[in-house]
């Protein structure tokens, strides 16, 4: 996964949707050029590929993840919740959640992008002081399996802004994610 030609990092631990063999991998770019530029995602099967992209501002460019988790859930699941501590006041949580149905954001996250079957959500805010906190998706139906990632992202001097977040386009800043 490159952007403006520069490799993306998989962070965290790619995770399997149920037993489909259809996997949520999660890479990040830390100071990205700041521009409009093509995302390219290159892969060695002919797989279905369904991707998000978010971009915050004011994150830490050091050490911009302080805790991250996965879960898998078997069906039927309804309404999934991921749990995760953060480590650092004032971090915002980043929760991608992949299923075979159509994916509604539910308690703690506000959806910022949704493909057909993938989704983006966030805490819509800092989380402070530090500390346990989830989020949760519904599927509708219920009938598969789904699968999530979440990541704590650390503030800059001053807590993340997610006023810059601009879905599959336009300019980005900070801290750069793909979920394919």
């Amino acid at each position: 996964v490159t952007f403006n030609g520069d490799a993306l990092a998989e962070i965290g631990t790619r995770v399997q949707e149920g037993t489909t063999g259809r996997y949520s991998h999660t890479y990040a770019l830390v100071n990205p050029d700041v521009g409009t530029y093509n995302v390219v995602i290159s892969r060695s099967s002919s797989n279905q590929v369904n991707y998000a992209i978010i971009s915050y501002t004011g994150v830490n460019q050091t050490t911009f993840v302080n805790a991250s988790t996965t879960q898998q859930f078997a069906a039927p699941i309804g309404t999934a919740t991921t749990n995760l501590t953060t480590t650092v006041d004032n971090s915002w949580t980043v929760l991608f959640s992949r299923g075979g149905r159509i994916i509604s954001a539910s308690t703690g996250s506000t959806m910022r992008s949704l493909s057909s079957i993938a989704a983006v959500h966030d805490s819509n805010g800092p989380i402070t002081p530090a500390g346990a906190t989830s989020m949760a998706y519904t599927q509708s139906p219920d009938d598969t399996a789904s699968c999530s990632q979440m990541f704590s992202i650390s503030p800059a001097a001053a807590a993340v802004d997610n006023t810059q977040n601009n879905g599959c386009h336009g300019e980005l800043h900070g801290t750069f994610y793909c979920q394919q």
